[in-house]
């Protein structure tokens, strides 16, 4: 019975602690994203394509994506604040992006 709910507890701590990692990496990837970009040399619709294509492909966090989806329909001076809001909502703790402060405006 014991190595039962060794087992269970083994688990579901593990369960627990890859939903709290997934719903990091969506916000958190989306920042590693941006970053990339700005310390590219890439120019402005480069930049924008590499954007939007890494997202697509690295991205798979409901949230995240669909923030990051809705942001264009801000205003400019809106859209990182729109986005900083929504990552803390969901992730339940500060969030911050330099990179991404300077790219959506």
């Amino acid at each position: 019975m014991d190595k039962k709910i060794s087992f269970l507890a083994i688990t579901l701590l593990l369960f627990s602690t890859s939903y709290l990692y997934a719903k990091d990496v969506g916000f958190d990837e989306i920042c590693r994203i941006y970053t990339e970009a700005k310390n590219s040399s890439l120019k402005k619709q480069q930049l924008s394509d590499y954007i939007n294509t890494n997202i697509s492909a690295r991205i798979s966090n409901k949230d995240a994506l669909t923030t990051h989806s809705i942001i264009p329909q801000a205003s400019p001076a809106e859209r990182y604040q729109l986005f900083k809001k929504s990552a803390e909502h969901s992730l339940k703790r500060k969030w911050d992006c330099d990179a991404m402060k300077i790219i959506i405006k």
